[in-house]
């Protein structure tokens, strides 16, 4: 597929199931056309597609306009993973559209990639580990990560107070105030926090322009134990 397709900025499906809340975006590039984002706690599979339908309706445009189809693989939900991949594989191929997957730790950090030069993102387990990734953006870009895997919560706080990143992601289950005022962390999501669609497609946008494509027939969920949506 060629980049520069009708000398148009690709227009991006971008499909987030990794966790309860089940959104999808459309974007020009980075400029957000549409956004809808629903609570599907457990029901990914009834949603997504009457979501996408409504999404095009409201954006007035055609499911055959898209030009890339970007998905969240995880860590995340494992029945939401495999929903929105599998939804995201019938697309492409229907289409005969590119395929990009997107981490969703790097999802979570995206919306804060200005704010500071060293982001944690994180993500809770049910058995009290906390799965973290540790970001280096600089001028808007990732250019390292580090850190990525599991860690039990009196791990994580003992190698906060030697780090002192600013904190985003799900961070359900985290001691705010114990972390603001004793470890001296900046947290930059609050509770509620929840990957969006919208960060999906702009990172596939990123990788559309590196020519990054993913293999519509190898890409698969990454999965962690124990996450707090596993079904």
């Amino acid at each position: 597929m060629e980049k520069d397709r009708n000398n148009k900025e690709p227009l991006i499906l971008g499909l987030e199931t990794s966790y309860r809340i089940c959104g999808v975006s459309l974007t020009r590039g980075e400029k957000l056309i549409a956004e809808l984002n629903i609570d599907a706690y457990r029901s990914h599979t009834e949603k997504l597609l009457n979501l996408i339908i409504d999404l095009l309706r409201y954006a007035e445009m055609e499911l055959k306009m898209v030009d890339l189809i970007a998905v969240s693989i995880g860590p995340g939900s494992y029945t939401g993973l495999r929903v929105g991949l599998s939804t995201a594989k019938g697309l492409a191929f229907s289409l005969n559209r590119p395929i990009v997957g997107v981490r969703t730790h790097l999802v979570l950090a995206y919306p804060f990639r200005n704010y500071a030069r060293w982001l944690c993102s994180v993500i809770p387990s049910k058995s009290g580990e906390i799965y973290r990734v540790y970001f280096e953006f600089r001028n808007g870009k990732c250019k390292k990560q580090e850190g990525m895997g599991a860690i039990k919560l009196e791990e994580f706080y003992s190698e906060l107070k030697k780090k002192k990143p600013a904190i985003c992601g799900i961070v359900d289950g985290l001691d705010l105030n114990y972390l603001e005022n004793f470890v001296g962390c900046q947290f930059l999501s609050k509770k509620g926090s929840f990957p969006e669609s919208y960060y999906v497609s702009v990172l596939g946008y990123e990788k559309y322009l590196a020519g990054d494509f993913s293999d519509i027939i190898t890409l698969e969920p990454f999965y962690i134990k124990d996450f707090p949506d596993r079904k």
